[in-house]
């Protein structure tokens, strides 16, 4: 997942090793603004509530099928 908005990006990722033991997971947060109008709050808030749902995921490791 990656998230592009004027109040900064977002990314997110889930690999599993290829023995499929160990599963990491990144995310990195870079932030363009550190203060909001009034105004801007709203949108800021819908920000991060993406980023809230996104990392409230689960990530599901099944097997490959043969």
């Amino acid at each position: 997942v990656s998230l592009t908005t004027p109040f900064g990006r977002f990314e997110f990722a889930a690999k599993a090793a290829a023995d499929g033991r160990v599963v990491t997971v990144t995310t990195r947060l870079d932030m363009q603004q550190h203060r909001f109008t009034p105004a801007a709050y709203p949108a800021f808030r819908s920000f991060l509530g993406t980023l809230e749902a996104t990392l409230r995921g689960r990530v599901a490791i099944a097997k490959a099928a043969p």
